[in-house]
């Protein structure tokens, strides 16, 4: 269910118009954005004003964003902008996707047939691999991780999310 707040109908960074909230986590919140200057959807991730304020807390959500913009693999949800609001709470501007994580599918299917399953599997390892070409381990890989990305022609293409915890590493 979408919910209506504050940040709705604001410009973030001078170039993000939110539209309405997605969804929320422990740490932040997610909205659907407009980049104006583009008119491009995209997705906004908040970190709520109480994490703002922890400089540790603030290093790993833009290490995240730092990890997962390194990778640049189709298989990587794609980060592109990382900034501050007016407010002190940061953000990361990313790709917006269209489907539901891994986990979800699983619940609500219970069985996944062999082909797509292997299918879905191949498409982690070769993101996995890709981040760990550019020196990125995720370090929290889980079906909540894993996003069933479905494009505007229906095909199915995995999306690794959620680089908080990674580690970045040397590519050498």
């Amino acid at each position: 269910m979408h919910t209506p707040d504050e940040l709705c109908g604001t410009l973030v960074g001078g170039r993000y118009r939110v539209v309405e909230r997605l969804g929320e986590g422990g740490m932040g919140i997610v909205y659907l954005a407009l980049h104006e200057a583009i008119e491009k959807k995209i997705a906004l991730k908040v970190l709520r004003l109480e994490f703002s304020i922890k400089p540790d807390l603030v290093t790993r959500f833009q290490q995240e964003a730092i990890s997962a913009s390194r990778i640049k693999h189709p298989g990587v949800l794609d980060v592109f902008d990382f900034g501050r609001l007016d407010n002190g709470c940061f953000f990361i501007a990313m790709e917006l996707l269209e489907g539901r994580d891994l986990a979800d599918e699983l619940e609500k299917r219970r069985v996944v047939s062999p082909e797509r399953a292997t299918r879905i599997a191949i498409q982690i390892c070769r993101a996995l691999a890709a981040a760990h070409s550019q020196g990125v381990v995720h370090r929290d890989l889980k079906p909540e991780n894993v996003y069933l990305h479905v494009t505007a022609d229906g095909e199915e293409l995995v999306k690794i999310v959620d680089f908080g915890i990674a580690q970045l590493r040397s590519t050498e």
